[in-house]
């Protein structure tokens, strides 16, 4: 890859990064991962920008605290979704990288990181993001990070590339389209259904494990999974309530300026009638 074009910039839609950062935090067991999708431009001094707007949530070979794994099936899956969304909003849409989370542990790509980056870039433009999360500070507040990520390679040895990351918004990256935060709602059902999809899959490979008349050991399955379950719940229900209830008291505040300026401008009447009153004695 001597001749390979490194990216110089990601550009982040909001939307894309809300819905890497609910991905990433439904688990703080076990690595989260998926693809991104995009686009890519060339400055007038050919340097290399990744716009990154949407997101497909994969379902994981592997489970673990340390490591994910995709295949080839699962990137010509998302390409072929890409494909149905540059048609339906006439727009040019790719593959442009994948994501993944590091939850507990510090946020720079490891070696199967870099060796899983360093396999797909040949295709193309091609970029990583990683975010680290449930990661706390002595004030126990969670703290996240996200950083974009190519790979080298030198004397058989990994290395990263960081790359610089910029939000942005919708409008700036699609100016034309509201693709993702018309369906950003949906994204995130399909994060959840796919989450669901897999400890479903594990509950029933574990249970096969056990004899039918262990009532004990099914019972704690059992209740191990509802955990998880009401877990899922309580990550996903929490910031929506927190916005709702910020809203609501958004809402508030609106009514209590809507009844001050009310007030105000009964009184203005009032005293505006009051002089026409003495003009005409």
């Amino acid at each position: 890859m001597n001749n390979y074009t490194y990216c110089k910039l990601v550009n982040l839609t909001v939307e894309a990064y809300s819905s890497c950062l609910n991905h990433a935090l439904l688990t703080e067991s076990e690595e989260v991962m998926g693809l991104l999708l995009g686009n890519v431009e060339y400055t007038n001094d050919d340097r290399l920008i990744v716009n990154i707007f949407s997101t497909i949530c994969l379902t994981r070979k592997c489970k673990a605290k340390d490591r994910v794994e995709f295949d080839e099936i699962q990137v010509s899956k998302a390409s072929e979704m890409a494909d149905v969304m540059s048609r339906e909003n006439k727009i040019d849409v790719n593959v442009v990288g994948w994501y993944h989370s590091h939850p507990k542990i510090t946020i720079p790509p490891s070696q199967v990181d870099l060796n899983t980056q360093y396999s797909q870039q040949y295709q193309g433009p091609f970029v990583g993001l990683i975010m680290s999360c449930f990661n706390t500070d002595n004030s126990n507040t969670n703290k996240i990070k996200l950083t974009a990520f190519q790979a080298k390679k030198q004397d058989n040895q990994f290395y990263p590339c960081y790359v610089d990351i910029e939000f942005k918004a919708e409008d700036d990256v699609l100016p034309d389209v509201k693709y993702n935060t018309a369906n950003s709602a949906i994204t995130f059902c399909n994060i959840l259904r796919n989450l669901v999809l897999e400890e479903e899959e594990q509950y029933y490979k574990e249970s096969s494990k056990i004899d039918d008349d262990d009532y004990l050991n099914r019972s704690i399955l059992f209740c191990n999974r509802q955990i998880l379950y009401s877990k899922m719940i309580q990550i996903v229900s929490t910031p929506y309530v927190s916005s709702v209830c910020s809203e609501i008291e958004n809402l508030k505040n609106l009514i209590d300026f809507t009844k001050k300026m009310n007030f105000k401008l009964d009184e203005s009447i009032n005293n505006h009638m009051d002089i026409n009153k003495f003009k005409d004695e």
